[in-house]
């Protein structure tokens, strides 16, 4: 359900296959044990690119911290 309610531009990159250890994301949202949460995680560890957020939620949790998904940059110009 929150899927759907996401502008199309952030659900254009939400991938939600079970298969999706590769290197084309910045994170992991996980449900289930943590037994395959610790497997996924050494996954996610290997793989080649850069560092992922993993989160690990129990099976149905909906409380998701999507605020942890957001990337903050900044500029700055030097004058001096």
């Amino acid at each position: 359900q929150l899927l759907a309610t996401l502008p199309d531009a952030v659900r254009n990159c939400i991938d939600l296959s079970a298969e999706a250890v590769n290197d084309r994301y910045d994170a992991v949202i996980y449900h289930g044990d943590t037994d395959q949460l610790t497997a996924l995680c050494q996954q996610v560890a290997e793989r080649s690119g850069p560092i992922a957020i993993v989160q690990g939620y129990d099976q149905g949790e909906t409380n998701i911290a999507l605020e942890r998904f957001l990337f903050e940059r900044s500029i700055s110009v030097n004058t001096a």
